[in-house]
């Protein structure tokens, strides 16, 4: 990882030299007559002859150059302008196609950590076979070539898109790989291999036979268009393709199967993979068919992609049965890399929706096992919905009060126990649709814990004015004691619930973070008895008093009461409001 900063160096001067090629062909395009049907069919019929074929200008380019000017080009569209084609840029093709091209730097790292760590094992370079399902311009492949020198092992590699799979072979070729390599034009979620007028022939991957999988997976979520003709096909094939699920996912389910025992992966994938609900199936099998090495951050390295991410190493587990091992969770995103140990990776298992925590040591986990001994969690104790769907900047949303509007609480209302002056709403603009659910707690005591924070936010309603999708309504189930939603908001905003949230969610995602139902629904709570003891009752007066008076808030004493509930320390490092 110390070799970060030049070789990001490399990239740039390789990225300087990519726009002259670019303005070369965009010259040629603009003397080529325009084609019938359809253009794009016809622009990635050009990549492929453009890497595919003798083409003078690129004969000085370098392997690693290759990538970044395919990655270029596909930042463009190929469109008929007065009777010629000519290149322009299209700054959302590479975010609906799900394809982030990924650094050298990146690449290089998720080779070391696992063709390296197979070689540093012992294990014979001439047999190693190392797969990329979605490898792109093969920038992965050409590290593990350089990596594995003049060894004759297997590279194999696939993708969709031929002028990917012509780039790659031209790096190769540049790189002067002398193994053997399958660079395939196919689908690999698919298992299959396109031909022109045929069906497409059977993909063989192998599976339980490679010893090394790797790569920067697609992005690409199922409710976006690409994916959608697949949905059958793809449900059919994969465990991971249910609910809200991602193409990533599905490529991780392949590794998984395509490794053999003892076979190493190294993925990059989006961060939210760590915690995000939806994900918790496809965790729970990587964490239970492997033994997870290493998270290593690498944070924004896709700008465009809107997502942090991160490299994801893991050891399939074989025979013999290793000794369990700390998780290492690594930031790379820092100068020096700064790294900590974690817990066995299946100690993750455990935890809410099979959450993998990066903040969590030793002291962390004992913590969060100790909350959740708990015997209840909040889902039982009271309904949760959303507000109004629709936005703060809504027609019907105002600023100031008028005839025919009625106050609206929104987020930004909303602090540790206090509510500030609501915006207002016209009930004629919004839709019935869109306050059916907003309506049920209307009227009596609520608690409304803000959406879109990093952390838990709480604060008892008892106007009964409506709410807007920016906060969560928690209504106290039936029959409920008069006192329970202070004594509610009172721990959701104590320190041993915010502490537990911020281990056990905050992964999810750091650059857009929210708090989610599952998540609310999933936290500790001690037992409805004890909730209408003396501590709760406490808790409930303390409440009342912070939401009355700002100034009287008594964080040591709520922490304190709440420690005592939960039978832990939380030791949250922060008391203050």
């Amino acid at each position: 990882m110390g070799a970060r900063q030049p070789a990001a160096h490399a990239e740039r001067a390789a990225a300087a030299r990519v726009e002259p090629l670019l303005a070369v062909i965009r010259a040629r395009l603009a003397n080529a007559s325009p084609a019938t049907g359809d253009l794009d069919a016809r622009y990635r019929r050009l990549l492929a002859a453009l890497f595919a074929d003798p083409f003078p200008e690129l004969e000085g380019a370098a392997p690693d150059e290759l990538g970044p000017l395919y990655e270029a080009l596909l930042g463009h569209r190929l469109v008929r302008e007065r009777g010629a084609l000519r290149l322009r840029p299209d700054a959302g093709a590479l975010r609906r196609s799900g394809s982030y091209y990924t650094p050298a730097w990146v690449a290089k790292l998720a080779v070391e950590e696992t063709v390296g760590a197979l070689l540093a094992e012992g294990v014979d370079p001439g047999g190693l076979r190392v797969l990329d399902p979605a490898m792109g311009a093969g920038v992965f492949l050409l590290a593990a070539a350089r990596r594995l020198g003049s060894a004759p092992a297997e590279l194999c590699g696939i993708d969709r898109d031929g002028g990917a799979v012509a780039a790659a072979r031209l790096a190769l070729e540049r790189a002067s790989w002398g193994g053997r390599a399958r660079l395939l034009v196919g689908d690999a979620l698919l298992g299959e291999i396109p031909r022109p007028g045929r069906p497409p022939a059977p993909l063989e991957l192998e599976c339980g036979r490679m010893d090394a999988v790797l790569g920067n997976p697609p992005f690409l979520h199922v409710k976006r268009g690409a994916l959608r003709p697949l949905h059958a096909q793809l449900r059919a094939r994969f465990r991971s393709a249910r609910g809200q699920w991602d193409a990533w996912a599905l490529f991780l389910e392949l590794a998984l199967a395509a490794l053999r025992p003892g076979g190493r992966l190294g993925l990059v994938l989006p961060r939210p993979f760590l915690a995000a609900q939806s994900y918790a199936g496809i965790r729970r099998a990587l964490l239970t068919a492997s033994r997870v090495e290493r998270i290593i951050e690498l944070g924004a390295v896709f700008p465009s992609a809107g997502v942090e991410a991160v490299v994801c190493v893991a050891r399939k587990r074989g025979d013999p049965p290793r000794r369990p091992r700390p998780l290492r969770f690594i930031d790379a995103t820092r100068r020096p890399p700064v790294a900590r140990a974690g817990p066995a990776c299946r100690a993750f298992l455990r935890l809410p929706h099979a959450a993998i925590a990066p903040a969590a040591g030793r002291a962390e986990m004992a913590f969060l096992f100790a909350m959740q001994r708990a015997p209840a969690r909040l889902g039982d104790l009271v309904h949760i919905a959303r507000g109004l769907e629709c936005g703060k900047r809504d027609r019907a949303v105002f600023a100031e009060d008028a005839p025919g509007r009625v106050p609206l609480l929104t987020g930004e209302c909303v602090d540790r126990f206090r509510i500030e002056v609501p915006a207002f709403v016209d009930l004629a603009h919004v839709p019935a649709t869109a306050t059916k659910r907003a309506a049920f707690a209307s009227g009596r005591p609520r608690v409304l814990v803000r959406r879109v924070a990093a952390e838990l936010k709480a604060a008892v309603d008892e106007s009964g004015a409506l709410a807007l999708n920016t906060l969560y309504l928690l209504a106290p189930r039936e029959p409920a004691p008069p006192d329970l939603a202070h004594c509610l908001a009172a721990l959701l905003n104590s320190g041993p619930l915010r502490r537990y949230h911020r281990l056990a969610f905050a992964a999810d995602d750091r650059l857009f973070p929210y708090v989610r139902i599952s998540q609310l629904e999933a936290l500790p709570f001690p037992a409805r008895a004890r909730l209408e003891g003396p501590e709760a009752g406490q808790l409930a007066q303390l409440a009342r008093r912070a939401a009355a008076d700002p100034r009287r808030v008594d964080m040591a004493e709520i922490d304190a009461l709440a420690e005592r509930l939960y039978g832990v320390r939380a030791r949250s490092g922060s008391r203050e409001v």
